[in-house]
């Protein structure tokens, strides 16, 4: 059936090309169809603040679905968790880690390939849940160079928060290895809130599918009226790499101690190859992901996260060289011994 022409309103069924499909915030006017052009030229003046502020959201909107693949690509490749199997108790509802094992010694590196083979295959929804488990912090961490480099394609204003998240459509529980009565949850988030020019605020969550939130955007109105019982910090982008770049003198395991160093050798490996990727690789993805098709742009945007992959592998074999693995061993041990002489 015919939806009225929102100029003239008779039936209609033009959309406005130019931002069609754009996402709805909050009480917004339908999608803008037009019976003809005519109508569609008259209403021109009238619609082009709300068609440039649609278009904005179209441009968020792959900004969002870029930054969740750009960390799907990493989480692959730097996988912290190890357990021997995935059990699906209730689908979409309850999954099992079972026999979770800490990383124990300090020559073998914390991030490893993903166990692409634990989830069944074709289970796309299943498998970014189980990728993203627990790894709100690390998006915040290894995607800052890239959230920043968008910020400033797109302008918008970004912070970080933590939060505590209620009523998930998924549940993933950890099993551990050693005592099956232990069972670790997690419920503290961290999201991107990006706040617009005309002072829209949305939710950037690259890792919303650990909690059966596969959609990266929403609105914050959405998200904290639905989803979030509790706001535990409101900071400014790179507030995460700036705490635990501090968090060295907490820790009092070698294993810890040396995991985090492993963890900041990549925030530092990414900090020299990302504002280049975008300098040599990053024209044609920013024009789709201010115009252009759909389709333009998933193909920029498969071609950009090829880059990325690469880049992502390069700073991989570079911390995990035999190398950088004795600095850390060594800088961990001369840590430990301080902190013990200071006990």
């Amino acid at each position: 059936m015919d939806s009225p022409c929102s100029w003239c309103h008779q039936p209609a069924h033009k959309p406005c090309t130019a931002c069609q499909g754009a996402p709805a915030y909050e009480n917004d006017a339908p999608e803008v169809i037009y019976c003809s052009s005519k109508c569609q030229k008259d209403h021109w003046r009238t619609h082009k603040p709300d068609c440039q502020q649609r278009q904005t959201r179209i441009s968020l909107r792959r900004a969002a679905v870029l930054i969740k693949d750009i960390f799907r690509k990493m989480r692959l490749h730097a996988y912290p968790w190890r357990f021997a199997e995935v059990v699906v108790a209730e689908p979409g509802k309850q999954v099992f880690l079972n026999g979770f094992e800490s990383n124990a010694s300090m020559f073998v590196p914390l991030l490893r390939a993903f166990p692409v083979d634990l989830v069944v295959a074709g289970d796309q929804e299943l498998r970014d849940a189980v990728l993203m488990f627990r790894g709100c912090a690390d998006a915040m961490l290894f995607l800052y160079e890239f959230v920043e480099e968008i910020r400033e394609h797109i302008a918008f204003e970004v912070e970080e928060i933590t939060c505590k998240v209620i009523n998930p459509r998924l549940n993933i529980t950890l099993q551990l290895a050693e005592d099956h009565n232990n069972v670790a949850n997690v419920d503290s988030h961290n999201v991107y809130r990006v706040t617009l020019r005309n002072g829209e605020q949305w939710v950037i969550d690259p890792t919303g599918a650990q909690f059966g939130f596969p959609d990266p955007l929403c609105t914050w109105q959405a998200l904290e009226s639905n989803h979030v019982d509790m706001i535990h910090a409101e900071n400014p982008l790179g507030s995460t790499r700036s705490f635990v770049r501090h968090l060295e003198g907490m820790y009092r395991r070698g294993t810890e101690i040396c995991s985090l160093k492993e963890e900041l050798d990549l925030m530092k490996a990414l900090e020299m190859r990302v504002p280049l990727l975008f300098q040599v690789f990053g024209t044609d993805l920013f024009m789709t992901l201010q115009g252009g098709s759909d389709a333009e742009f998933d193909q920029a945007k498969e071609e950009f996260l090829g880059f990325v992959e690469r880049c992502f592998r390069a700073a991989l074999v570079e911390i995990n060289s035999i190398q950088s693995i004795l600095r850390r061993r060594v800088d961990t041990e001369r840590l430990i011994s301080q902190l013990r002489r200071e006990v």
